[in-house]
């Protein structure tokens, strides 16, 4: 046999393999059809070969649920746990067995535990009709908001509140009262970015978030020109500073700065700079975002 053919009959066979490995069992096709008792006897027969099967431990437990045998769900659900196998969905379960057995202290127990593994599906935890004996306790509310935050980290994180006195919609003038464009600045995805939609003198856009690897502040702006600038910083002493090469359709490059900060009235100052070389900086434009509302 020459090295080529053989590397090819091992490729053939190690997809042959995969295909079985990702092929549902009897035990999972039991499941899906709901024959419950089919599905317990598979899986059962799966963790007697080995007990450090998370997954077969996991969907006995299952199994267990749909014949409503939920002393044993519960505990198959712990096996799974204990093997690190789909933890937030066996905490998840062992809940709702906690619930049909009545024992409302371990169930919260338990979906505090989900909680702290960063549980973020908050539409399960609120339509699940399994957990309803839960949703008149005073602890019920507690459970639902530590659920929404890390469901939406953004909206807690106090990074990434600094820059929300940009937020609103604006006209734009220059400092001599001049009108400049107008502009709408929003919250975008979940509270972890803000959008700018920008009007004056040819539309634009930028993208503002807070990078926690970086630490900093990033900005993306594009304009109906093709122009592109990518900015950085972070708030100093109540001013939002950005940072950042930039360079027009000609090639020519500079550095540029902007600089945001509250004025009275509800009202925002942007300054932009520009600078050669970092040393030197000159004030390119100073403008004033007044609220429309005004």
């Amino acid at each position: 046999m020459n090295l080529l053919y053989r590397s090819l009959c091992l490729t053939f066979l190690s997809a042959i393999s995969l295909v079985a490995q990702d092929a549902p069992s009897e035990g999972d096709i039991a499941l899906q059809q709901k024959d419950w008792a089919k599905a317990e006897q598979f899986f059962h027969e799966a963790i007697t070969k080995n007990s450090r099967d998370g997954r077969s431990w996991f969907q006995l437990g299952i199994a267990f649920e749909g014949e409503q045998k939920y002393h044993d769900a519960s505990a198959a659900f712990d096996h799974a746990i204990q093997e690190n196998e789909q933890t937030a969905r066996a905490l998840f379960h062992k809940a709702i067995a906690q619930v049909q057995l009545r024992d409302v202290d371990s169930a919260f127990a338990t979906l505090n535990e989900l909680n702290k593994q960063g549980f973020m599906n908050l539409n399960a935890l609120k339509s699940d009709p399994r957990l309803e004996p839960l949703r008149s306790d005073s602890r019920w509310q507690r459970v639902v908001e530590i659920t929404y935050a890390n469901a939406n980290p953004c909206e807690h994180t106090p990074e990434n509140r600094q820059f929300d006195f940009w937020i609103g919609e604006w006209d734009v003038q220059t400092t001599t009262g001049q009108p400049a464009g107008t502009s709408k600045i929003e919250r975008i995805v979940n509270g972890c970015a803000l959008l700018e939609n920008w009007s004056g003198g040819g539309p634009g856009k930028s993208l503002n978030s807070y990078n926690t690897v970086r630490k900093q502040w990033q900005q993306f702006w594009v304009d109906s020109g093709g122009e592109v600038h990518e900015y950085a910083g972070n708030l100093v002493d109540g001013e939002m500073q950005f940072e950042g090469p930039a360079a027009d359709h000609q090639g020519n490059k500079t550095l540029r700065r902007m600089v945001f900060h509250r004025l009275d009235g509800g009202r925002v100052k942007q300054t932009g700079f520009t600078s050669p070389d970092g040393k030197e900086w000159t004030v390119e434009y100073e403008l004033i975002y007044i609220p429309k509302s005004l």
